[in-house]
């Protein structure tokens, strides 16, 4: 009888654990597919770009000088980057910025920037050109969304 009981509690215990880890993974599959993310590479000039912070922004406007940088995605030696977030759909922009001087805040005259998108060369001196990225729906995968020259902008 004994034996039974331990063999019951066994059975019951295990059924259980294997009902939370279940609900622990649909709750994380969930709640992955609520973010969207955003992937792509940094470089300047062919060459990957090492520790640009990435940034996902709603304006142009958005970059001021003392800008706060401590919630965007690093890129790696490769210069790939990956940005994780929770976002509306919406219209955004996606700059990189390397923190020469690492305070974490950006630096007009020191730290170089960069946008998705090309540059308008219908001006006799080239200027960026961002290209926005749409977020159609939450939890979207976007790829693609390369930033291929940093610069300084001048104040």
């Amino acid at each position: 009888m004994r034996d039974s009981f331990r063999l019951l509690l066994f059975t019951a215990m295990l059924i259980l654990f294997s009902v939370l880890i279940g609900c622990e993974e649909v709750v994380e599959e969930a709640a992955q597919q609520l973010f969207t993310t955003i992937s792509g590479t940094v470089t300047d000039d062919g060459a990957p770009v090492e520790g640009a912070i990435v940034l996902l922004i709603e304006s142009q406007e958005s970059i001021i000088e003392g800008l706060d940088l401590t919630s965007g995605s690093i890129s790696l030696a490769s210069g790939s980057y990956i940005i994780s977030l929770d976002v509306e759909p919406g219209n955004y922009y996606v700059c990189a910025i390397k923190d020469e001087n690492g305070n974490q805040s950006y630096d007009i005259d020191t730290d170089p920037i960069g946008y998705y998108g090309g540059f308008d060369t219908t001006l006799t001196v080239p200027i960026p050109s961002p290209e926005e990225v749409t977020v159609e729906n939450e939890g979207d995968d976007i790829e693609g969304i390369d930033i291929e020259d940093m610069y300084i902008l001048a104040k």
